[in-house]
């Protein structure tokens, strides 16, 4: 029987390398897993690790739209986060 577990959860952003910072100060993710840039389609992505093995993938898109929302509940109203990755075991 295959079972899978949580690997890391990816998060679209406008800025990596702010977000690479704040991460790294407010989670601890200061281990870089796997870089990736792809600059003929605007795309960079990192993954973050803490020492206690949580994950994060940034994905910065140039051109990409930020959300604006007057109000915070309008902002948990809508869908979304960029994707949830499993492993296999």
């Amino acid at each position: 029987m295959t079972t899978f577990a949580f690997d890391h959860v990816g998060l679209s952003v406008a800025d990596l390398d702010a977000q690479r910072r704040f991460y790294a100060d407010a989670l601890g993710l200061t281990e870089v897993e796997e870089e990736l840039a792809m600059a003929e389609a605007g795309v960079r992505t990192t993954i973050l690790r803490a020492p206690s093995g949580l994950k994060i993938e940034l994905i910065e898109r140039g051109c990409s739209t930020p959300q604006e929302f007057a109000d915070p509940f309008d902002g948990a109203g809508t869908q979304g986060y960029f994707h949830w990755a499993e492993i296999e075991r």
